[in-house]
């Protein structure tokens, strides 16, 4: 796997015209949720919302790709902490598989891919698996906000 940090490091920037060129070509087959761990502290979350205190929210992700039976996988993994006075409340980690059939992927592409496209095909599917976690573990709705789509 690459991972994204890595490929960032000395690779050339893709022009935009390139950029739509080769996300043409791309032939998407699945979205997997392959990986999930959720957490919670129940004496901090009583805490927390018996105060009506506000709780923050952290997210953060990683991408990585791979060339694999003839075909193109993006592992992208989420982990989304909340926490309330600086001690963690609610921790969430999750990895999706995004599935192309064989498609022209390069690193300079998947850099371009993983900072314009990649989280509007997985942003939907962590916050409703986020929501459906907090609410069996009878916590109070995160809020996770809205993902806006950069420009390129």
């Amino acid at each position: 796997m690459r991972q994204g940090s890595e490929a960032a490091k000395g690779t050339p920037r893709i022009s935009p015209e390139e950029y739509v060129r080769l996300l043409g070509g791309l032939e998407l087959k699945e979205v997997r949720l392959v990986r999930c761990e959720a957490s919670c502290d129940p004496d901090i979350a009583e805490e927390a919302f018996s105060q009506n205190a506000p709780v923050g929210v952290d997210v953060s992700e990683t991408a990585a790709f791979s060339h694999q039976d003839g075909k193109v996988v993006i592992q992208h993994d989420y982990s989304i902490r909340s926490r309330h006075k600086r001690r963690s409340l609610f921790k969430l980690t999750a990895r999706f598989n995004v599935v192309f059939a064989a498609a022209e992927f390069t690193p300079e592409f998947f850099e371009a891919f993983k900072q314009v496209s990649l989280r509007s095909l997985t942003w939907p599917y962590i916050h409703e698996l986020t929501a459906s976690i907090i609410g069996r573990m009878e916590l109070p709705t995160l809020n996770l906000g809205f993902w806006r789509v950069p420009r390129i």
